[in-house]
């Protein structure tokens, strides 16, 4: 009997589904307005507290970045949600005093440190009060901010 290549037809198709896809920005950012759809981990309910804290400024946009969603104010990164996590930009000179808060630290990308930039667990931010503290370090040190483009 003459040999006869599997049918890999199914094994392909089941590849496909959690591929991203290829799609138009809809704030057409960059040269190039494509963008890739890379499925989101994030919560909603902590993203939709955060989304609620910042509805009282006029520029804020919704990125899908590290893995989550991440919020532009005025052009620039202000904070991100992931997956059980906060992801802030603040003043590096406040950098040592805010990792010493509850379920702060340091973000590590690559085994690189960097300064100025926090990870906080969800549930270090679970009351109002702790959410506040980290959008407003955000929110302050974005006034200073230089933008990434």
């Amino acid at each position: 009997m003459p040999w006869r290549a599997p049918d890999l037809r199914p094994l392909l198709l089941r590849r496909r589904v959690g591929r991203p896809q290829l799609k138009r920005d809809p704030l057409g950012g960059g040269a190039d307005s494509l963008r890739v759809d890379i499925p989101v981990t994030a919560p909603k309910p902590l993203v939709d507290r955060v989304r609620m804290a910042l509805a009282h400024l006029p520029r804020v946009a919704e990125r899908k970045m590290f893995g989550g969603i991440t919020f532009m104010v005025n052009g620039k990164m202000c904070i991100s949600v992931g997956r059980n996590r906060l992801m802030c930009r603040i003043d590096p000179e406040s950098h040592e005093r805010a990792i010493e808060r509850r379920g702060a630290q340091t973000v590590r990308m690559k085994g690189r440190a960097y300064r100025g930039f926090v990870h906080v667990r969800a549930e270090a931010v679970g009351s109002p009060r702790d959410l506040d503290y980290w959008v407003k370090a955000c929110l302050e040190y974005n006034k200073r901010a230089k933008a990434s483009r």
